[in-house]
């Protein structure tokens, strides 16, 4: 049985059939297109590659994706999740160690091979750097502003914060580590990591 039959099998029953069908098109193209990326890296992935491994036809593909690289972010992005609200504890300290956390945790494994191949790749084309920039880093960069801004605000953190820069300095290592391979970007580390940083952000109380 095709990734699509399987898909459509499983769908939901109250949904228009029309619908459901091309609700479980779609997901067997994202499916396809994550899973080729995975096992063979960026420059193997190909709309004609989706095709033959999702069963959907190549104008299908192309009637809902302009370009494989608009698909290979979007296959990245419905493994992990679109970008919600930002977490709101009462203590922006705790919010951003748990921001830390979650980030280096849903980069590991498949999330976060998918994820370097994609980075890798769009070192040579600027259109899936684009893609990557636009639709995935920037909406959280802005989550992760207002975080910071918050904690300014709240007087938890330092009054003369460089949004910017402490934005990058908690997020950026993360991705040099998934990249370089330097190790896991497991819980532990995320936690040891965002406890050493954040040291340098937090306002200091007067003695």
């Amino acid at each position: 049985m095709s990734d699509v039959a399987e898909l459509e099998r499983v769908a939901d029953q109250g949904r228009a059939p029309g619908r459901r069908r091309d609700d479980a098109t779609r997901r067997a193209i994202l499916r396809a297109a994550f899973d080729i990326i995975e096992a063979d890296g960026y420059r193997a992935f190909t709309i004609e590659g989706v095709a033959a491994r999702s069963g959907a036809g190549k104008t299908t593909i192309y009637r809902w994706w302009p370009s494989k690289e608009a698909l290979a972010v979007d296959a990245f992005m419905s493994e992990i999740g679109e970008c919600g609200q930002g977490q709101d504890t009462g203590s922006v300290i705790e919010d951003l160690k748990a921001t830390v956390v979650r980030i280096s945790e849903n980069l590991e494994g498949k999330t976060g091979r998918v994820l370097a191949a994609i980075l890798g790749g769009g070192q040579n084309d600027l259109e899936t750097s684009i893609q990557f920039r636009d639709r995935f880093m920037i909406p959280r960069r802005e989550l992760g502003r207002a975080t910071l801004q918050r904690g300014i605000a709240s007087g938890e953190l330092r009054p003369d914060l460089d949004v910017d820069a402490a934005l990058e300095a908690l997020i950026a290592p993360i991705y040099m580590r998934l990249l370089m391979r330097l190790g896991p970007c497991d819980a532990a580390w995320a936690q040891r990591f965002a406890d050493t940083v954040i040291r340098g952000l937090v306002a200091h109380k007067p003695s």
